[in-house]
């Protein structure tokens, strides 16, 4: 009973984990995730290794007769307090990656986003993992085995709470990125002196005040730079 009540906190821990793991649903439902760059695996594999640190370090304490409060099911607790801020420095950090941030192009920005977004679909997974091993080695305690899953859970949302943040930040990036290329390419083509004595600006971003024509000379130099960009 005690096993299959771990089980069904694992599998709502981790819902990629459940009974349909392998089949053809889940395998598709996989294949529909971000599309990332190979910096997504490192950064986990870095976050695992920094948790097994935590728990050697744990252990020694322990076993030195350092006393942890029962805060999240004890030493499991400050482990998954660990973790929680491994994946904020690790979403800030896949956010900030490139040495001159100014110069990001949509690309990257786009990029970088789904980086983010890929860490924080992985969470659930490595959090069950984590768990799981901490089960394993016996810091879980069997007394405090609904404790500590609803710890992990909390500290899960604040780290998604984490990512969420700074993917929030990189859609305002994209924005900012085709905002200023769309107004350097209104200033080069000359429509925003014909904005400005119009009355409207492109500082407030008017464009609505564009004439039709003015409107199809914009999208044909968006296309060559676009076309010039791809070569």
């Amino acid at each position: 009973m005690k096993q299959k009540q771990i089980s069904n906190s694992l599998d709502k821990l981790d819902p990629l984990l459940r009974t349909d793991r392998g089949s053809l649903n889940q395998i598709l439902t996989q294949n529909e995730l971000y599309t990332f760059s190979q910096s997504v695996p490192l950064v986990i594999k870095s976050i695992h290794a920094r948790v097994i640190v935590f728990v050697a370090f744990a252990l020694s304490q322990e076993e030195l007769g350092q006393v942890f409060a029962s805060k999240g099911g004890g030493i499991a607790g400050y482990i998954f307090d660990c973790v929680e801020e491994c994946v904020a420095v690790a979403a800030v950090g896949m956010k900030e990656g490139y040495t001159h941030f100014d110069e990001l192009t949509v690309d990257q920005a786009v990029q970088n986003s789904a980086d983010i977004s890929a860490l924080q679909s992985a969470l659930s997974r490595m959090f069950g993992t984590i768990m799981r091993g901490l089960c394993h080695i016996g810091l879980v305690k069997s007394d405090l085995v609904d404790e500590t899953f609803e710890y992990a859970e909390s500290v899960l949302k604040g780290a998604n709470k984490s990512c969420d943040k700074q993917v929030a930040n990189m859609y305002s990036s994209v924005y900012e990125i085709c905002r200023n290329k769309i107004d350097m390419l209104i200033d080069f083509s000359g429509i925003g002196e014909k904005l400005m004595a119009r009355g409207g600006s492109v500082g407030n971003r008017e464009f609505l005040m564009l004439e039709k024509k003015e409107v199809i000379q914009l999208t044909k130099i968006v296309k060559l730079q676009l076309g010039s960009q791809n070569m």
